[in-house]
């Protein structure tokens, strides 16, 4: 009874241009960059009446947020310092400028892929029509968000303490002859990436509650009392590794 559906599908594409060598400070446009994303994203919702004083409906729905600028530009910063660097845990905890030079990789990064988010939302409408007496409805909501980008807050120490969590954040020469009769287990670190990450997640739920009231008309005027209440039960959020 009035039963109604909705289904809606949308694929979005985007593509960002940008410096490739990432400098914050005067880029330069002599070597750029594109990226791009692409998301497709929908919408399921359905509304019923099984009373003619009691309305259901619920909804489905997904999307999709690009990365910025900001976070897809990358710096390169080579470590000179042959004294210096974090220790390598596969070479004896040698520190790794002591073997030559090394890149690190920070801020944005262009591998970033795009947020996406969930939201299921499940609500009853009194009175939907109004007539006769007060609307009033309630809807609950939940937001689910996911692969949101966050700085990766773990140091280059700590990341090479963890590299076989983030194998694809350090790279390395081959194994050499002389590294395996040193009792190194890993060629000497060439790069260390700690630019930013899609490891971010956060979970928002709301109450929504209205009530709309149109008075039966008088001779000098029309009545109506209204109001409106959010209540945010829940918001979490879930940083990055380190945190």
């Amino acid at each position: 009874r009035g039963l109604e559906l909705q289904v809606a599908i949308r694929n979005d594409r985007t593509t960002t241009t940008l410096p490739e060598d990432g400098s914050l400070f005067g880029p330069s446009n002599d070597r750029l960059v594109s990226i791009r994303n692409s998301a497709t994203v929908y919408t399921v919702g359905a509304r019923i009446l099984p009373l003619p004083a009691l309305m259901l409906r619920a909804s489905l729905a997904t999307g999709e947020l690009p990365p910025t600028i900001s976070q897809f530009q990358t710096q390169s910063v080579v470590h000179t310092d042959t004294s210096n660097g974090p220790v390598d845990p596969k070479r004896g905890d040698r520190r790794i400028g002591l073997d030559g030079t090394w890149t690190e990789s920070i801020g944005g990064s262009h591998s970033v892929r795009p947020t996406h988010a969930q939201t299921l939302t499940l609500g009853v409408v009194l009175n939907p029509d109004g007539g006769g007496g007060p609307r009033v409805s309630l809807d609950y909501s939940r937001t689910l968000q996911t692969g949101e980008i966050v700085p990766f807050y773990l140091s280059a120490a700590q990341l090479l303490a963890a590299e076989a969590d983030y194998p694809d954040r350090v790279i390395r020469a081959p194994l050499t002859t002389a590294d395996v009769a040193a009792g190194y287990t890993a060629g000497r670190v060439t790069s260390l990436d700690t630019s930013v990450i899609n490891a971010g997640r956060s979970v928002v739920e709301t109450i929504d509650g209205r009530f709309d009231w149109r008075l039966p008309a008088v001779t000098w005027g029309d009545v109506r009392l209204y109001g409106a209440v959010t209540w945010q039960p829940t918001f979490r959020e879930y940083g990055g590794p380190g945190r």
